[in-house]
């Protein structure tokens, strides 16, 4: 019978190493395996036909003596299969009343030793575990019980159930047996209703229903090639406990991509912003290109190269979008209020020399410049928190490249290093060490706009996490 069914799954496999293959009688008829039936048959020539299945399903008769044995396997975690036998040839979709139960097949599933920590790892993140089998509930109730999974009391059969009775008790149980295809697909569909995020592993045809349906697919490689072609995520060994370091690893690109994201889109926002500024105030852009060389490459494209490599096990809250944005917003908003500030302070306080005759002077640019540079590498400093020991690397070599040209671009006008800073950054005027009133104010100036940018960021930070809700 095995010989004849053909079939590659943990099942069939498990009973051709026990009983072994062989051609003795010739099939004259075969009914697959199918999950709506939960049996197969195969008819003989002269030997009638032979159904292997689910005991319910294969006998339907009332034999108290034979459903004693059946529970009691099935409550100790084992498998039983039922094989009755009948003269006449099979029908499909057709158990005849004539079958006679001659042989039952125990067998019991071997738990890893790694699924312990696997579930566990999951139950402290949150989620919630759910076992969904065509087996006996009893059987398998008994089998997530031992694999550790909670609340393995609250199981129940399928059987019979509508899709819509389905979803009405989807929360109300943990173990659900006897169930179909399109019964997984309705309790995928019932939490998904619910707004839950759902995660399915399977590895048969009979799961490729509800697989499609959940927002996770994980097929096993060793199952079936229609359930690997529609999945997301194929397990190659086909082992569970491969699925903690898939979840760290897809928390690390979307929490390192979200905070790298953020240094991109200050830099994006604040030049829009500033140019509209200096469109309606009808100035010139405040910086050239070679100008923003510290900014992009010093404080933004360089570490978040290395930021976005950096292992990242933080829980993934929030919409992608939403995110990026409340985190960039109050640095980019940060530079376009101090530049305005620096504006208004230029056109009213004629003795910082900021404008002359309304025209913009190299000491307006070089000081919007200097602000611009303390707020992007705030901005990086809020993105490396919480710190670690490569975070604290990264960001004490972009301070020090900081501090180096401030100093030779603005103290040291005399060396090779800062002729080759001011030819990119143009700090035209040195600020260096106050010799009269025009640089005593200027440089007062500098470091009270840097005081305060932690405290205005702050601020806009708290503004835009008032919002509860931002609809991208």
């Amino acid at each position: 019978m095995i010989n004849s069914l053909e079939e590659t799954n943990a099942t069939s496999e498990a009973l051709i190493r026990f009983f072994d293959k062989n051609k003795v009688l010739k099939p004259v008829k075969i009914i697959p395996f199918s999950s709506q039936r939960k049996y197969s048959a195969v008819a003989f020539e002269g030997a009638g036909t032979f159904y292997l299945g689910a005991p319910e399903f294969v006998y339907q008769a009332d034999n108290q003596q034979l459903k004693h044995k059946i529970d009691k396997y099935a409550s100790q975690g084992c498998r039983v299969l039922l094989l009755t036998h009948t003269q006449t040839i099979a029908k499909t979709n057709d158990l005849p009343k004539t079958v006679k139960p001659i042989g039952m097949i125990v067998l019991q599933d071997h738990i890893r030793d790694d699924v312990f920590e696997t579930l566990e790892y999951f139950r402290n993140n949150g989620v919630d575990i759910k076992v969904i089998s065509g087996d006996n509930p009893l059987t398998v109730a008994d089998i997530a019980a031992r694999a550790g999974i909670n609340n393995t009391n609250r199981y129940v059969s399928l059987e019979g159930l509508s899709e819509e009775e389905v979803k009405d008790i989807a929360f109300d149980y943990t173990i659900f047996g006897r169930v179909t295809p399109n019964q997984k697909k309705a309790l995928v569909e019932a939490y998904k209703e619910k707004k839950k995020t759902v995660a399915m592993t399977g590895d048969g045809v009979n799961d490729i229903l509800a697989l499609k349906e959940a927002d996770c697919s994980i097929a096993m490689a060793s199952g079936s090639e229609a359930t690997r072609n529609i999945a997301n995520i194929v397990l190659m060994d086909s082992n569970f406990s491969a699925m903690p370091s898939v979840v760290a690893e897809g928390r690390r690109v979307i929490n390192n991509i979200e905070r790298t994201s953020t240094l991109f889109l200050v830099k994006t926002i604040f030049t829009i912003l500033l140019t509209l500024f200096c469109m309606v105030m009808g100035v010139q852009y405040l910086y050239e290109p070679s100008q923003l060389v510290l900014i992009e490459l010093g404080i933004i494209g360089a570490p978040a190269v290395f930021i976005s490599l950096l292992p990242n096990n933080e829980k993934v809250q929030g919409k992608f979008i939403s995110n990026v944005l409340k985190t960039a917003f109050p640095g980019a908003l940060t530079v376009l209020m101090f530049n305005i500030i620096l504006y208004i302070v230029g056109q009213k306080v004629p003795e910082f020399q900021w404008f002359i005759n309304g025209n913009m002077t190299p000491i307006f640019k070089t000081m919007s410049l200097l602000v611009t540079t303390v707020i992007v590498l705030t901005v990086l400093y809020k993105m490396c928190k919480p710190f670690n020991f490569i975070k604290r690397i990264i960001f004490t070599i972009v301070l020090v490249l900081i501090i180096i040209v401030f100093y030779f671009g603005l103290y040291e006008q005399n060396t090779a290093l800062s002729g080759f800073i001011n030819g990119f950054l143009k700090f035209s005027w040195p600020f260096g060490v106050a010799q009269n009133a025009l640089q005593l104010n200027n440089t007062l100036m500098l470091f009270l706009m840097i005081l305060l940018i932690n405290p205005v960021m702050g601020l806009m930070e708290n503004l835009l996490g008032s919002i509860k809700k931002v609809k991208i």
